[in-house]
């Protein structure tokens, strides 16, 4: 049976120095990756949201973030999205199908407390339009089986409504004054985003700093 001798621990403790100095540089310069996808982000909803909306024209191609004005008449089937919070409180997400001259467009109308039906408002309103993807990893599945949703998926909002959407995104809708007294609660307003990125990437390349110090200490004592 071979054994580790004297001399090779410091070797073996400097190969890992060097695996864990090598995994904290990767972490810093992802998370100044994930600092320039941030401050992109950031810029692209203070434009969108400063922006006028325009009324939907279905002949033009829209991206996500743009903001637009729309008026239709809704058709009164809806979706709730679970688990989704307001002011500390957990509810759901309304979803409703909104007929415009144009098409269809699915609205996520903001949050309510219960699965009850709610009105249908006539009248215009402006949306932002966001990407229908899930927010993160371990979000389920939605399953249509059982009429449980928990993002806004559209291809599930089709099959559950039976209808076609003419946009590849969810219509936002913003809220046009602060006091609203009635849900559904538009939840639409511009998202403040955090953005501690730098920080995070200062503390790893820190880590890997003092990790190499450590291992050019050791080095130094070995030669002697």
């Amino acid at each position: 049976m071979k054994t580790v001798t004297k001399e090779a621990l410091p070797w073996t403790l400097m190969i890992c120095l060097a695996a864990a100095i090598a995994v904290l540089i990767a972490l810093g310069v992802w998370q100044l990756q994930r600092l320039s996808w941030k401050q992109n982000l950031i810029t692209t909803l203070n434009t969108a949201y400063a922006q006028t909306a325009d009324n939907y024209d279905a002949q033009k191609k829209y991206n996500a973030f743009d903001k637009i004005r729309l008026q239709g008449t809704w058709i009164e089937k809806d979706i709730f999205i679970k688990s989704k919070t307001y002011h500390e409180k957990i509810g759901y997400h309304l979803i409703s199908p909104l007929k415009t001259s144009q098409g269809i467009v699915f609205v996520n109308r903001g949050w309510v407390g219960d699965m009850t039906s709610y009105p249908h408002p006539k009248g215009a309103f402006e949306a932002i339009l966001r990407p229908s993807k899930k927010s993160n990893l371990f979000i389920p599945d939605n399953d249509l089986e059982n009429d449980a949703f928990y993002w806004e998926e559209i291809a599930a909002f089709e099959t559950a409504f039976n209808m076609q959407t003419v946009l590849p995104f969810i219509a936002w809708q913003i809220p046009e004054t602060t006091d609203i007294s009635e849900a559904p609660y538009p939840v639409g307003e511009q998202p403040q985003l955090n953005n501690d990125h730098l920080q995070y990437a200062i503390f790893w390349f820190v880590l890997a700093f003092i990790l190499f110090i450590i291992g050019l200490m050791k080095v130094l004592a070995l030669k002697h």
